[in-house]
């Protein structure tokens, strides 16, 4: 029997057409990331502001067009029966196949954008399911990120909004918290536990239990805020909350001097990154100098810098996170003006917040060289008169 037989030159030539007689063209263009035209949006607006502060309200024609791709869900608690969870991998597992029931935001969005068509992953065993130990009780934290205050408020407390909506039908009393954090030492880790015990529940972090485990029956809930899906109203009403009743707290008297009439306030919040020691001390001192009250997080508290916040007509700080705190334009706030001094560009998550605090104010990028400079001072002696023009 006659074997018909093509070359290789053959079956390219025939792929070709094939090609080009049956590929389509997509009926739009690809909508681009959010993050992403963020991203080249915030370089035009640097570009057009070379060396100049940028007003937030600049940015508003950016964040018009990015915001209504976010389309930003209620979150919700999710509740699953006989499924794994395994440490190192973001999701809990059905028992049965191995399938993906439910990753967190960060994955789900990190694996759309490489890799738009995948739908689930999959689970392999080395032994039976029964032959796991198991939890009878759980919830699932899927982030308890608390090695910096940005990455609380950012990262943790997303998925705190259970705890603090008495509405919600979940009933943490008696079940495990199973969370994932940077470091067993994280700062703020103590507040999450705090508020797991105050609802009678159990904290258990991931790095004391077993590599793999089987949950009889788990709650989950889905974050209230995450960088790429942008926010929920939830999450701002338990998070200003949260914040009156810290700064209801009355332990610390820290209104000393001139303090109680301090207008003008430099805010750190977050323990200086690798490299920005040099920067934010003589910052710190040159601020001080000039007259402003000058609070530090992790030497005044959380107390101090919120109340201070609260009287403040003008705040400069290095820390974006800072807009999370900041009160929405009131009759009392009407003047209060924001300056935040970029080391990094600027993110789309920092804009959504200014505009849903409605915040007013400018983003100044910090020149490289400032961080590199030999002679730091002389560099911040350059940048304070830009500072004063901010505030007119």
């Amino acid at each position: 029997m006659n074997q018909i037989t093509q070359s290789p030159e053959d079956v390219r030539h025939g792929s070709q057409l094939v090609a080009a007689a049956m590929l389509r063209n997509p009926a739009e263009s690809p909508v681009q990331f959010p993050s992403k035209a963020w991203r080249d949006g915030w370089q035009q607006l640097q570009d057009q502001h070379q060396n100049e502060a940028i007003p937030f309200s600049a940015a508003d024609p950016l964040l018009d067009g990015l915001l209504l791709q976010l389309r930003v869900g209620s979150p919700e608690i999710r509740h699953f029966r006989d499924v794994i969870w395994k440490r190192g991998q973001a999701g809990l597992f059905s028992a049965s196949s191995g399938l993906l029931l439910e990753d967190t935001y960060p994955a789900r969005f990190l694996r759309k954008r490489q890799c738009p068509f995948l739908a689930s992953s999959k689970l392999e065993l080395t032994c039976s399911v029964t032959e796991l130990p198991s939890l009878e009780r759980a919830i699932y934290w899927p982030s308890l990120a608390c090695g910096s205050f940005h990455a609380l408020l950012t990262e943790a407390l997303p998925y705190a909004w259970p705890w603090f909506d008495p509405q919600e039908l979940l009933d943490p009393a008696g079940r495990v918290v199973i969370g994932t954090a940077d470091r067993a030492d994280d700062p703020w880790l103590g507040l999450i536990s705090s508020q797991v015990r105050r609802a009678h529940g159990f904290i258990c972090l991931s790095e004391h239990l077993p590599s793999s485990l089987r949950l009889e029956d788990v709650l989950m809930p889905t974050p209230a805020y995450s960088v790429e899906a942008g926010f929920s109203d939830v999450y701002l009403e338990w998070l200003d909350a949260w914040l009156a009743q810290q700064r209801a707290c009355d332990d610390q008297d820290f209104i000393t001097g001139n303090d109680a009439d301090g207008r003008r306030l430099y805010l750190v919040l977050d323990v200086p990154r690798q490299g920005d020691d040099a920067l934010s001390g003589p910052l710190e001192q040159s601020f001080s100098e000039a007259g402003w009250i000058c609070r530090n997080l992790n030497r005044d508290g959380l107390v101090a810098c919120l109340r201070s916040l609260e009287i403040a007509e003008q705040v400069v700080t290095l820390d974006p996170v800072a807009a999370w705190l900041g009160r929405a334009s009131t009759a009392h706030h009407f003047h209060q003006q924001w300056l935040i001094l970029g080391r990094q560009p600027a993110g789309l998550d920092l804009f959504q917040m200014i505009r849903r605090r409605q915040l007013c104010g400018h983003w100044l990028q910090l020149p490289n060289e400032l961080c590199i400079t030999s002679d730091v001072q002389a560099s911040i002696g350059q940048l304070m008169p830009a500072i004063e023009r901010c505030f007119g």
